[in-house]
């Protein structure tokens, strides 16, 4: 019995990108657009909540992070060359802004969202800089311990932004130690549906994981927790719910850039 053919890809140090619209869809035959209509959509409804879930890591509105998600995929859309990258509000990096634009100005204020658009803005800047002139060997000199001590540390920070959640309590504090004072004091009104639910979807992403690794596990796990709250009205329980999520054109606050007196200066608070 003879196997089906094997696609040679390139590969992804080699990958150039692509010139003009007519060959973004090169590979794409009726053979396989089922398949890959099915990856865009699960990875759409797998995207869609890490995104609101970032944009909670970082203080901003909901659809702040899903604006950032559809701009950034469209702009890869026409000139990424790698197919397997999925781009976004990253939620590794969130945090880490968040927690130290908070020392220079309140969560959720005016000013906060100005320094978010001006971090974005530099961030990109500088992305573009380092690709433009490839500036990617740079990350070598980068040691082993430097980085698994840097992702040991955005996992503690996100840890301590999302137990508010899993425990269903409100959060408050600003610093990595006033969160868990604040956490400590609010024991006394944990929720048990929502302890349920975070160590349930976690139960189903490592199981299924070993069941089989090509299954949505994390799909699954999402959708599962979404109708059990919604046909249990656990709201009513404790569940804290996103809830709506104001929708608009974004709105421009780069006023440090509309002229020399839009500038401001921050006086940073203390961390602790």
């Amino acid at each position: 019995m003879d196997s089906a053919p094997v696609t040679q890809r390139t590969r992804i140090g080699q990958r150039t990108v692509s010139k003009g619209l007519s060959q973004i869809f090169i590979g794409l035959n009726r053979a396989n657009f089922s398949g890959q209509l099915l990856a865009g959509i699960t990875l759409l409804a797998i995207a869609i909540p890490e995104q609101l879930a970032t944009s909670q890591l970082a203080g901003v509105p909901a659809f702040t992070a899903m604006i950032a998600f559809i701009t950034a995929t469209l702009v890869f859309f026409v000139i990424g060359s790698n197919p397997i990258v999925s781009v976004g509000a990253d939620s590794t990096i969130a945090p880490l802004f968040a927690v130290a634009l908070l020392r220079l100005a309140p969560a959720s204020s005016a000013e906060y969202m100005e320094l978010v658009a001006a971090t974005a803005v530099v961030a990109g800047l500088i992305v573009m800089a380092i690709g433009l002139f490839k500036l990617g060997w740079l990350a070598d000199f980068l040691s082993l311990p430097i980085v698994v001590g840097f992702m040991a540390g955005i996992g503690v920070i996100i840890i301590t932004h999302q137990l508010p959640r899993v425990l269903g309590v409100p959060s408050g504090g600003e610093s990595f130690i006033s969160r868990l004072q604040w956490i400590s004091h609010q024991f006394g009104h944990v929720s048990t549906w929502s302890v349920v639910l975070a160590l349930g979807t976690l139960v189903v992403m490592l199981v299924g994981e070993k069941i089989n690794a090509k299954l949505p596990w994390a799909l699954a796990a999402v959708l599962a927790a979404t109708i059990l709250s919604a046909v249990g009205s656990l709201a009513n329980h404790g569940v804290q719910q996103l809830g709506t999520v104001s929708a608009g054109l974004p709105i421009w606050r780069l006023h440090w850039l509309s002229g020399p007196s839009g500038g401001r200066s921050a006086r940073p608070r203390s961390p602790w």
